[in-house]
């Protein structure tokens, strides 16, 4: 991820709120919370085009505009037929963030994706912390943190971890 997302932002909010409520089961909210979002959108593109914002800017608040727009459309249709049976939901960062779980028992080699949630999730637990157990290493970190030299070709013991082999 680029960096830090601001979840207290009125227009995050404003945008991501219907998508975890639709997410949640939460259809006939999500309605209302999309009308919402694309009146205020709408409102905010045109106070952009008065005062001059950057092309770009205003481009950002269209699309979204015209996603929540469809996703509306989309959950009308639903509601009109009197059922939410089958709904088909848009991939999210929570869809992505559960793809990458580890399920416990999983013995599947982990994907890159998933080694690299798992440094970023170890690295802010040493931060700051000089506890011991904020210092050891999970096991399954440890060929990586513990490399010596990065350049070498890793060792067929570490990828027989990594990629969980049986030797």
């Amino acid at each position: 991820m680029a960096g830090n997302i601001d979840t207290s932002n009125d227009i995050y909010r404003l945008t991501a709120r219907p998508f975890i409520l639709e997410r949640e089961g939460e259809y006939d909210q999500a309605i209302k919370v999309y009308q919402n979002a694309v009146e205020i959108l709408c409102m905010s593109i045109e106070k952009f085009r008065k005062m001059n914002v950057r092309r770009v800017n205003r481009k950002m608040f269209e699309r979204q505009v015209q996603v929540h727009s469809d996703r509306l459309a989309y959950l009308q249709i639903l509601k009109r037929k009197g059922s939410f049976d089958g709904i088909v939901l848009p991939p999210t960062v929570l869809y992505a963030m559960e793809g990458l779980a580890v399920k416990d028992g999983d013995s599947s080699p982990w994907t890159l994706s998933q080694m690299r949630q798992a440094l970023h999730t170890y690295r802010p637990m040493t931060d700051g912390n000089n506890s011991t157990s904020a210092k050891e290493v999970p096991h399954h970190l440890k060929p990586i943190l513990e490399a010596s030299d990065s350049t070498q070709v890793p060792s067929e013991e570490w990828i027989d971890l990594f990629f969980q082999r049986d030797t």
